[in-house]
Parts: structure tokens; sequence; C-alpha cells
């Protein structure tokens, strides 16, 4: 299914209304399914890359992630982009952090999953229990 930008905002929005920061480079996106996504993540091995430092840690884990899935877009017969990108905070359900955290976020057709890039694991996006400043769908 095929939705306009303007869904996908809405719908970020209305999840974390205190989220502000919500930029959205295409005009329309392709809901996957969940089986799509677990696909794609299961064949990507940017969970087996090694954190560096701040030169190599969880932002750059969540754009490696991204363009994994950019890249299996890209090449399927998709009509458009997944709404699927990298969201900032410092909480994400039970895990808690001293400094801003980065990690992928990516909305079905009837819920919005986070997903941690450095292990794959994979929680539903939560309103209380998420503490989300930023989200970018390149």
């Amino acid at each position: 299914m095929t939705v306009n930008y303007k869904k996908i905002r809405d719908r970020i929005q209305t999840l974390w209304p205190k989220c502000k920061n919500v930029w959205l480079s295409d005009p329309k996106y392709s809901y996957p399914t969940i089986e799509q996504v677990k696909n794609v993540i299961s064949n990507d091995h940017t969970e087996r890359l090694k954190m560096r430092g701040y030169k190599f840690d969880c932002d750059d884990f969540s754009l490696q992630l991204s363009a994994a899935v950019s890249r299996y877009v890209g090449q399927s017969d998709s009509e458009a982009p997944w709404p699927f990108g990298q969201v900032k905070g410092h909480t994400f359900q039970h895990l808690v952090f001293n400094t801003a955290h980065n990690c992928n976020i990516c909305l079905l057709e009837d819920r919005i999953l986070i997903i941690e890039p450095q292990t794959d694991a994979i929680y539903d996006a939560h309103s209380q229990k998420d503490k989300v400043y930023y989200v970018a769908m390149p």
C-alpha cells in the first residue's frame, strides 16, 4: 500500500507529539510487511560490525541499516521507498541512555517499529516508553 508523506508524518507526530523534528525526503512511501522487514534485517550484517568509540557508533549503525534497506527496496518491485529511517532519542522501551542514541524506525500499515541496528532487536514504538526527538527518512 502506497501512502502520502503527510500520513507518515501525522502517524509519527501522533505517537510522539513532542517530536517536532520529522524529516521525510520522499512524497510517498510503501508500507512493507513485518516479514519483509525481518527478511532484510536477517540478511543484512550491520549487527556484526564493531563499535569503535565515537568514530563508529550507534548513528553509524543506523545509517548502515538504513542504507541496506534502501538498496533492497531500490532493487525490489516496491512502488515507493519504505518509511524506514533513523530515530534519535534517550529512551527506547526499557533502554535508557545518558546521551542521545540512534535506532531505526519503520512504519508498517498497522504499527510502528523501532529496530536496534546493533542487535537486530525489533520493538513496537511506544508513546510513553520512548523519548524521541528526531526522525529522518532519507
